[in-house]
């Protein structure tokens, strides 16, 4: 950068512009409509939780590194992001990967590491490392504690699927479609749903994997030939890629790509068009790029309250689940979902509907085998009851152990 230019991009306009960019980059990911499925699972789940100390652990580290100098203030500093970051991954794991962020920082940001031969073998390369080492090690520990509990609590949660059922190459082609899918979707919020079942059905043959991975492909490529050029698209593809690691279904199958997983990622992105703002020197098109990105807002904003409107409730989850499956065999879920929600409220009779669904496409349902029973029975049809207990025993010998009813 010359001087001119540095002293162009000092000016109280240009710190203005700086401003105004950093607010419509961080509303494009904070009002996105993908934002609503994590906020409507908080109390549940500890999605924003856990990313809010994340983004404060990433805030004291940032602020550490610049009173680096100072060492008293340092310390306090980088101890203040090592306790928040802990906080985050034992609240909710899906930042486990994230201290491999601060690594990404340190090389592209706050240039703390060189890129010349042997450059690990410096005094400072040392001392970033050992940090990361430190912030690695809770990771570590709720990773371990995670797999554990994955292997020895079956009850609970399915057991991590074997390489026999679920191949190295699947897998790959799996992490392959979910990092593309979460590099376009927040630039594409349409026909938004509580389950997307492309993974359900694998195929790595079929032409949305095998789409995927060209497209990432030279994605990449192009990345890497512009990687002196714009280092910052390098790291942002990495931390992408790092911060979906949790997410990409590595142990299960089949997997359920979620918009809430999409916190985290989609950070990159809003950093990524942050980025774009400061590429352009014109105050004309600098202009305009600041109205087309409020345009954007208001439509994020249009579909942030439709979204609302699909998680006010159960029974409008449920309806609009039902309308995106369309003619989805996965449907059966929903159906047995929703009956056990009526039946649940009172209402039985609709109840017994959706189990009957349920049947229809999984005649040996469990859940709705057991709710039809107990449906029968509470109306006097006690031959009926029978019939609906006898297929269950039939199907599930084990149900009323297993299920602790």
């Amino acid at each position: 950068m010359t001087s001119a230019e540095t002293n162009r991009n000092n000016t109280p306009d240009f710190l203005v512009y700086i401003n105004i960019a950093s607010l419509l980059t961080t509303l494009f990911w904070a009002l996105h409509p993908l934002r609503v499925e994590a906020v409507a699972w908080a109390t549940v789940r500890t999605h924003c939780q856990a990313v809010f100390f994340l983004l404060l652990s990433m805030l004291l580290y940032m602020k550490a590194i610049h009173a680096e100098f100072n060492r008293r203030k340092y310390l306090f500093l980088m101890a203040s992001a090592f306790v928040f970051y802990t906080i985050s991954v034992f609240s909710y794991s899906i930042g486990i990967t994230f201290f491999a962020i601060y690594f990404i920082l340190d090389v592209f940001l706050f240039k703390r590491i060189g890129n010349s031969i042997g450059w690990w073998k410096a005094q400072t390369a040392k001392k970033v490392l050992l940090e990361k080492i430190v912030f690695a090690i809770p990771a570590v520990l709720i990773g371990v504690i995670s797999v554990v509990v994955r292997v020895k609590s079956a009850g609970v949660w399915q057991p991590p699927v074997s390489i026999s059922e679920f191949g190295l190459t699947d897998r790959l082609m799996q992490a392959v479609y979910i990092t593309v899918y979460y590099i376009y979707r927040p630039f594409y919020p349409v026909d938004l749903a509580p389950v997307y079942t492309t993974l359900v059905s694998f195929d790595p043959l079929s032409a949305s994997f095998l789409l995927s991975a060209i497209g990432l492909f030279i994605f990449s490529l192009v990345i890497f030939i512009l990687r002196k050029q714009w280092p910052i698209g390098v790291a942002l593809l990495l931390s992408h890629i790092i911060l979906l690691i949790p997410v990409m279904g590595f142990f299960e199958h089949p997997h359920y790509p979620a918009d809430r997983y999409s916190l985290l990622p989609s950070i990159c992105w809003s950093v990524f068009l942050a980025m774009a703002f400061l590429y352009f020197k014109k105050k004309g098109i600098r202009t305009l790029l600041i109205v087309c990105m409020v345009v954007i807002l208001c439509f994020w904003g249009v579909l942030s309250v439709k979204q609302v409107a699909v998680w006010n409730n159960s029974e409008s989850l449920f309806s609009h689940t039902l309308q995106t499956l369309g003619g989805d065999p996965y449907r059966y879920d929903i159906y047995w979902r929703w009956g056990r929600y009526l039946y649940e409220k009172g209402r039985t009779d609709d109840a017994a509907q959706y189990f009957i669904k349920t049947l229809q496409i999984k005649p040996n349902h469990p859940e709705a085998l057991y709710h039809l029973a107990k449906i029968e029975y509470d109306r006097g049809d006690h031959e009926r009851a029978r019939s609906y207990y006898q297929r269950l025993l039939q199907v599930a010998p084990n149900y009323f152990r297993n299920s602790k009813r």
